[in-house]
């Protein structure tokens, strides 16, 4: 068996359960209880969002908003497991219909496309292995259906058609946090979590992109800041 450095398992990392307790989903009841309509339509990714930490007020300066602020435990757990090492950043619900299907996306901007683009995920309700890697001829890659913490490449092509019976819930924590080998406190994360977790480990070293893999980048008509700016100034908040 080949012996992989850090930097290579990073490199390569298309998906990697990562060495993190679980993050608490009993909060869960209190999104489930409210109607998708007054979340945020994400129609790129064809979802909806549930905004929890973002610079809704400020270009830049994140807090908590008032939907994070309904989970007091999640809070917790994310100030002292993930804050510490992204700094302010995005972090939402992903919240899919059931039958419903995230279309084939990538999460970055074309012009970071050629960097290391890793993605944290949590599925608080719903399968892991919903979620697709899509490659040349049709090649269709699934991670393992195991309830833990991973990140995954978001500059890989990727969709996914929830399959459980009811909303499908998903931490994601994303840009502008961009942890890279350079980050030392994330590499040791990567390194013990590939000691743990190396079965589940996928590389994209021997998958081809699809053809069509330029056509999955989102077109900003604003910019993020400005369109959950937008959201929370909407008529659809007013009673959140």
């Amino acid at each position: 068996m080949e012996i992989l450095n850090t930097n290579q398992i990073i490199e390569n990392l298309l998906y990697l359960p990562i060495d993190l307790p679980n993050p608490p989903t009993h909060e869960l009841e209190i999104f489930k209880d409210i109607s998708v309509e007054k979340f945020y339509r994400d129609n790129f990714r064809t979802c909806w969002q549930v905004p929890l930490y973002t610079d809704h007020e400020e270009k830049g300066v994140y807090k908590w908003s008032p939907l994070g602020n309904k989970a007091p435990e999640l809070k917790a757990w994310i100030e002292e497991h993930i804050l510490p090492m992204s700094g302010g950043t995005r972090m939402t619900f992903i919240c899919t219909l059931p039958g419903d299907k995230n279309a084939p996306h990538i999460d970055c901007s074309l012009e970071k496309f050629e960097t290391i683009q890793h993605k944290f995920r949590f599925v608080m309700e719903g399968n892991v292995d919903d979620l697709v890697f899509l490659g040349k001829n049709d090649a269709r890659v699934r991670p393992t259906n195991l309830n833990n913490c991973f990140m995954m490449a978001g500059n890989w092509p990727h969709e996914m058609e929830n399959t459980h019976s009811g909303k499908k819930f998903t931490l994601a924590i994303g840009a502008p946090w961009e942890p890279d080998s350079t980050d030392l406190n994330y590499s040791k994360l990567i390194s013990r979590s590939y000691d743990k977790f190396k079965d589940y480990y996928i590389s994209k070293e021997n998958m081809e992109l699809v053809d069509n893999w330029r056509e999955m980048f989102e077109d900003y008509n604003a910019t993020p800041h400005e369109n959950i700016k937008a959201y929370w100034n909407s008529n659809k908040v007013k009673d959140i």
